[in-house]
């Protein structure tokens, strides 16, 4: 029978493996650089501050640079080598800052457009009452179905003209076939 050393340390880039040959159970950890944490943070604050101000190119680059030499060293190795290949870093902190950079910007935007429906624009529109209306009912303007209100009856299929509006219902008025 062969002797084997109870303990065997192999150390693997930033993973530290530890074998117990004995019951063959096996330990790994990663020790994080703390100051390199703070670089990618920074990273983070910078690539915030690209996105609410306007074309600030200057802070997204910024931001990509500490996030890149941030996970280069995030995880300790012995002297200044680092853990992580540098090349994959950059390509990978560049696609990702990129792509989120992108997204929201458009987050953004949409959340400060104005909405698409001018409400006050579709005063003066013309439209078709699709129910009777007695003192309320529906009419299509502008291809949608709206709440509309008058003070005359109009038929159902009337030809109608949006003269106001109260809220999301619209006030409005039969108008003649021949406009």
């Amino acid at each position: 029978m062969k002797k084997r050393a109870p303990y065997k340390r192999v150390s693997i880039g930033s993973i530290h493996r530890s074998e117990v040959s004995k019951d063959k159970t096996a330990k790994a950890f990663l020790l994080i650089v703390f100051w390199a944490l703070g670089i990618m943070l920074l990273g983070v604050v910078l690539f915030l501050l690209s996105l609410r101000k306007i074309k600030s190119l200057i802070y997204l680059g910024l931001s990509i640079a500490a996030v890149i030499i941030g996970s280069i060293f995030l995880f300790d190795q012995p002297g200044w080598q680092p853990a992580v290949n540098p090349v994959l870093a950059v390509v990978v902190s560049i696609f990702v800052a990129g792509f989120t950079w992108i997204v929201a910007q458009k987050a953004i935007e949409a959340d400060q457009m104005l909405p698409m429906h001018d409400l006050e624009a579709l005063i003066g529109a013309i439209g078709e009452a699709k129910t009777t209306i007695a003192n309320e009912g529906s009419v299509q303007v502008a291809g949608e179905l709206w709440s509309a209100s008058s003070e005359q009856t109009i038929p159902e299929g009337a030809h109608i003209k949006v003269v106001g509006r109260e809220g999301f219902s619209l006030v409005v008025e039969e108008i003649n076939h021949d406009i």
